[in-house]
């Protein structure tokens, strides 16, 4: 016994000493690909850098841009400008004294309003595509130059009634008619809560049946191009209904041996380790393998607050340090399982991504079995690092109009500034995390 524990402290060890070197040489490269010439993400950092020395400041920046596509006129623009930023230690400056004071002038009220939706909606613009055919195949084209694949996730979340959910799935079908029309591989993720109006864990039997139907005209183009389909795990409350539709599509002889098949799971929920290993039973089961995109949570606000009002236990770790020790764990499990389960790491962390990189290589794995993910204009200052040292990556690629960007902005900005943070900012040679 102490002979086998002292072999786990000592290769605990080893992976520790390897990870700390993969991180400088991410460091070293990434710091490169940040260079104001180079990258329009500078400009991101830039204001992520900002916000992140405030918490209030950032927490009210982010829903200010999440409420923005319902504000209809610029008395209620300017009125909610100054609702978020006219308090909080912020509010001292001469920038946010000059912003909110500004609200007062019936001129400069307009004028705010008009710099504030073009300041959203540029910002949108950085961080998705646009849902038309010529920007989604040349952004298509763009990222397949840099050695990239793709993933594209439609945005547009809870649909409110049948004719909206039938919008929803024709969406992903004429973009899997434009991409094979253009010889690129179909690639997509896919919300199933976006499928069904009533989608219900409550009425399962009726959620499974018509969510199934219209998965199916969706799943089978895809698997006959030999393209990838993600299942996004959404609310946790959704994660068990979502997890049995999926398992019913890959039990049917049709869907049987269709390996591209993904699953994205979520290691800040509490119980993520004992869900991989179903997920991996599951996997074990099937004719084919499948993937796992490992990524840390994207709802961490909602999932508090949601179990906070009905008195539920919160399901997902509180502090940040939880959730980056649980993302390496469930990464540890997903590449022992290799190649049952393919796993992809969905996290712009450099710390996660060096740990990832050094059980790769302890394991004696082939770079290919694991794929890094980043998301289209967060991520881009990894892209080129990532395939210097040899692994592949795919870009998570948001398509929609400018309301449905803001939404999703303020999602993936809210995820990757907050205490459980996979984003990453290169300032004066360090990290920060």
């Amino acid at each position: 016994m102490r002979l086998i524990t002292g072999g786990i402290y000592l290769a605990k060890l080893a992976i520790e000493q390897r990870r700390r070197e993969i991180e400088q040489e991410l460091r070293r490269l990434v710091s490169k690909e940040m260079r104001p010439a180079r990258s329009a993400y500078w400009w991101y950092q830039l204001f992520a850098r900002r916000i992140m020395r405030d918490g209030e400041l950032r927490a009210q920046a982010m829903r200010f841009v999440d409420v923005f596509p319902a504000l209809k006129n610029p008395e209620g623009i300017n009125r909610h400008i100054k609702e978020y930023f006219a308090a909080g230690p912020h509010s001292s400056s001469l920038l946010f004294r000059g912003i909110v004071g500004a609200g007062r002038f019936p001129v400069a009220k307009h004028a705010m309003a008009l710099m504030a939706g073009a300041a959203v909606g540029a910002m949108a613009g950085h961080f998705t595509i646009p849902a038309e055919p010529p920007k989604i195949i040349k952004s298509v084209k763009d990222i397949r130059r840099r050695g990239a694949e793709y993933s594209f996730d439609i945005l547009g979340e809870q649909v409110l009634s049948e004719e909206e959910a039938d919008i929803y799935k024709q969406k992903y079908l004429k973009s899997i008619g434009l991409l094979r029309g253009f010889n690129c591989p179909v690639n997509l993720s896919l919300k199933l809560s976006s499928l069904y109006s009533q989608f219900d864990p409550l009425a399962k039997e009726a959620t499974r049946r018509e969510v199934a139907k219209r998965l199916k005209e969706i799943a089978r183009p895809v698997k006959d191009s030999g393209g990838s389909l993600t299942i996004d795990m959404e609310q946790f409350y959704l994660r068990g209904l979502i997890w049995e539709i999926a398992k019913e599509l890959l039990s049917e002889e049709e869907f049987a041996g269709f390996a591209n098949f993904g699953i994205a799971h979520q290691a800040y929920l509490c119980d993520s380790e004992i869900f991989l290993e179903e997920i991996i039973q599951a996997a074990k089961e099937r004719r084919a393998s499948f993937w796992v995109r490992l990524v840390k949570g994207a709802y961490w606000d909602y999932e508090a607050i949601a179990a906070g009002q009905k008195n539920w236990p919160i399901p997902v770790y509180t502090a940040r340090e939880q959730t980056d020790a649980s993302f390496e764990r469930n990464a540890d499990i997903a590449l022992e399982n290799y190649p049952r389960v393919k796993t992809a790491i969905g996290s712009h962390n450099l710390s996660s991504v060096a740990y990832v990189m050094a059980k790769q290589e302890f394991l004696g794995l082939p770079k290919n079995a694991v794929e890094f993910q980043t998301l289209y204009g967060l991520g881009t200052p990894l892209i080129r690092p990532l395939k210097e040292m040899g692994y592949p990556v795919r870009v998570y690629v948001g398509t929609g109009n400018t309301l449905e960007g803001m939404s999703y902005l303020a999602r993936r900005l809210l995820e990757n500034t907050s205490q459980m943070s996979s984003a990453f900012f290169v300032e004066q040679g360090r990290i920060r995390r």
